[in-house]
């Protein structure tokens, strides 16, 4: 029995809609149609089903329709489907993969709860309907991590290094949240019907190793991938106008100004060394989050923007190349560990550097070492460099 009301959903049967195909295909589903002529999913028959495919004319997908199906090894979900409510896919711990097509406009809190075996998600929508609009919207809406489910704390230390604060007052005080996504999922595809990514969107996700953007994407934040500890990879289209990959960071349109440095690209030992075609240092590039002691950037880099390096607690020391022209505002600030800058050119050239009053201010007490130098290169980050040299002109040429 339907409690909700769907009215509001739009359905056309276009030319290719058949409704006895359709039929034929709920047949392995308890099922209701609705009042505009779709279909809403309570659940899956066969709980050892492996395979579920949904038919197109499908709009909602139910509270618990494929609860603990751990035999579920793979699910489509057709371009009809608008809601996945609470619970839907619960416990389906047979599940590598999922693909979450461009008509769905809400996913429910802990739809994909317990999906412990799912690596790969790709997603056609991203905030707005992700969480639902049930409790606390306003800080659900916009997050991944709610499909997956969470748990509330009344202290930090209790929830963890991957939680985040939520301001609501009728919580009885557990204001800590943690995500609960699974340990397998590694891989997330943003797909070429995504147009834009707010604020924080996938933070909170621990486990992704690698994010793959493709080509129609124009606006992001970049502190939609902070608090990812174990991000590898950002991976873009070649075709996508607006942003470029290098080496596996986040890149603007021409392939000079470093958006976003992955923090697991850190190294064990805290140093971060920024890959060699950034000459703008862009603002957050590396997350506050990041543990990170020590910083290097490439021959050739040649500015360092607003707040670029803000609020590393643990970064003591940065290397920087006679090629640096300007530093801006905040570059440094609440770096309260930073004690040593080495610098590759001379004291004189120093001076010449455009440096922003209150960065002068941050770093009056930090230590500058001049005539600094870069160690070797490898053999490899010499191949990489004509690769990426390759691969600009490339783009050129496009």
């Amino acid at each position: 029995m339907i409690t909700e009301n769907y009215d509001d959903i739009e359905f056309t049967k276009d030319d290719d809609f058949d409704e006895e195909v359709t039929l034929k295909f709920l047949e392995p589903f308890e099922y209701e149609q609705l009042k505009n002529g779709g279909y809403y999913i309570h659940r899956l028959k066969d709980r050892n089903a492996t395979r579920a495919d949904i038919p197109y004319g499908t709009l909602v997908i139910g509270d618990g329709a494929f609860f603990n199906n751990k035999s579920l090894t793979e699910v489509t979900i057709p371009e009809s489907v608008v809601y996945i409510n609470e619970s839907a896919f619960r416990d389906c711990t047979g599940l590598t993969s999922l693909t979450i097509p461009k008509s769905v406009k809400q996913i429910s809190s802990g739809a994909f709860n317990g999906c412990t075996g799912l690596k790969t998600l790709t997603l056609s929508m991203v905030g707005g309907g992700l969480g639902g609009y049930s409790e606390h919207a306003r800080y659900q809406r916009d997050k991944l991590g709610y499909i997956f489910g969470l748990q509330r704390f009344e202290k930090k230390e209790s929830a963890g290094k991957d939680c985040f604060y939520d301001p609501n007052k009728i919580n009885n005080g557990l204001n800590y949240i943690r995500f609960l996504p699974p340990d397998s999922l590694e891989t997330l595809v943003i797909t070429k019907d995504v147009k834009e990514i707010v604020n924080e969107a996938f933070s909170y996700i621990p486990s992704l190793k690698e994010i793959k953007i493709e080509s129609s994407l124009c606006n992001m934040s970049v502190s939609a991938f902070h608090h990812i500890r174990s991000l590898e990879r950002i991976t873009v289209d070649i075709y996508n106008p607006y942003f470029t990959s290098i080496d596996g960071c986040l890149f603007d349109s021409k392939g000079d100004t470093l958006l976003l440095y992955p923090q697991g690209r850190i190294g064990k030992d805290g140093v971060a060394l920024l890959p060699t075609p950034t000459v703008k240092v862009g603002s957050h590039c590396i997350a506050s989050s990041a543990e990170v002691s020590e910083i290097e950037l490439p021959r050739g880099a040649k500015v360092i923007k607003y707040a670029a390096f803000f609020n590393h607690a643990k970064l003591k020391r940065v290397n920087l190349p006679e090629s640096l022209s300007e530093i801006e505002g905040s570059a440094f600030s609440l770096c309260p560990s930073l004690t040593d800058i080495y610098y590759q050119g001379t004291k004189k050239q120093w001076k010449k550097i455009k440096i922003d009053k209150g960065t002068a201010k941050d770093i009056k007490k930090v230590k500058l070492h001049f005539e600094w130098k870069y160690r070797e290169k490898t053999e490899k980050e010499l191949r990489d460099e004509a690769l990426i040299k390759e691969f600009n002109k490339m783009m050129e040429n496009l």
